[in-house]
């Protein structure tokens, strides 16, 4: 029984693999039975199951008395990428990007699909999209808890889904994100590196909101102990309540270290100004590297949201040819993009 099963599965995957890659053109008819079992080492029964998979994922269609026939229904090869429409890193559309030139390759094509920033707003468009025949998503999801269950439920139905960015909590799943704790570690360690000892750790959200935070987090606390710093809690500035001028307010008025990493480009901005207008400066570096932090000079954590999107697109590709492939965690490397925020403690 074993046996058959990995005949079956790996017939499956070939099967796909070819219909996908153009050995066969839409419309057109397969060979016989006989001819595709021999082809395949397999015996009838099982290449029937494979052919009943196949038209059940739409792949194929039956027309009765004709045979079998590459099904014509393309819509199988649009795979929409949902990345959350307010988001204030514009950087995210090179996701769409890398996932569309992975795609154009193999014959597929990227549909870019905008979420309204609304957890049951996301859950409306992948139902829509769900209702139109889509079967396949690369998701950017709102947060690592906010549709874990319709999550959950996607996979369970066969839905083939690869998260990009935020692993939703819980879920066993395909998922690309950033080396978010290596980013965390590097961007601390160059502080240290330039002579500070006394390092603000910034972030809104808090670490608890976000998983890409919390490593962050986590590699700013590997650095200062293994670089034998002090961590104080006075060190930290997290708030969940605020807004982001708020919070920038309130980490000038009340920060005393010589440095800071901010959590996200964004939050590094607003402290930029902020302290501009002040009487410290403090040494800056954020996490991103938006189009802004460059063109303000702000240090900055480089993500690769061009390989994220690619290897996303790689990941789901592999998951509709073998279903039963073991799920994958991938992380892409970061990179530090110097700039003129990261001042020695003598130079503030």
């Amino acid at each position: 029984m074993a046996r058959d099963n990995s005949l079956y599965n790996k017939s499956l995957a070939a099967f796909k693999e070819e219909i996908i890659n153009n050995s066969y053109t839409f419309q057109s008819k397969l060979p016989p039975e006989s001819v595709l079992a021999e082809k395949f080492n397999i015996s009838r029964s099982t290449l029937r199951k494979v052919m009943e998979k196949l038209k059940e994922e739409g792949f194929i269609e039956s027309h009765q008395g004709s045979g079998w026939f590459v099904c014509n229904k393309s819509i199988n090869r649009y795979i929409p990428v949902i990345i959350q429409k307010d988001s204030q890193n514009y950087r995210l559309t090179e996701i769409f990007e890398g996932t569309q030139d992975f795609f154009d390759s193999i014959g597929f094509s990227s549909l870019l699909t905008l979420a309204e920033t609304n957890p049951k707003k996301e859950i409306e468009l992948i139902n829509k999209l769900i209702s139109n025949g889509h079967k396949n998503f690369i998701i950017y999801p709102l947060s690592h808890n906010s549709n874990n269950v319709f999550y959950q439920k996607l996979l369970r139905k066969g839905y083939n889904c690869v998260f990009v960015d935020t692993l939703p909590e819980k879920i066993t799943c395909d998922y690309v994100t950033s080396c978010n704790f290596l980013g965390g570690y590097m961007a601390t360690k160059k502080l240290i590196d330039l002579g500070h000892t006394d390092i603000a750790f910034c972030s809104l959200p808090s670490p608890e909101q976000a998983n890409t935070i919390s490593e962050r987090y986590e590699g700013y606390l590997s650095a200062l102990e293994q670089n034998k710093i002090p961590f104080s809690e006075s060190m930290v500035y997290i708030k969940k309540d605020m807004t982001f001028e708020e919070f920038g307010d309130y980490v000038v008025e009340n920060l005393s270290s010589t440095a800071l990493f901010a959590s996200t480009d964004e939050l590094g901005l607003i402290l930029m100004k902020k302290f501009a207008l002040s009487s410290k400066h403090p040494a800056i570096i954020g996490f991103d590297n938006t189009v802004l932090s460059s063109s303000l000079n702000m240090a900055s954590m480089n993500q690769n949201f061009y390989e994220m999107g690619r290897t996303a697109a790689r990941l789901l590709y592999e998951r509709i040819i073998n279903p039963n492939k073991s799920y994958e965690h991938i992380y892409i490397p970061v990179s530090l993009e110097e700039r003129a925020s990261l001042t020695r403690p003598a130079d503030i």
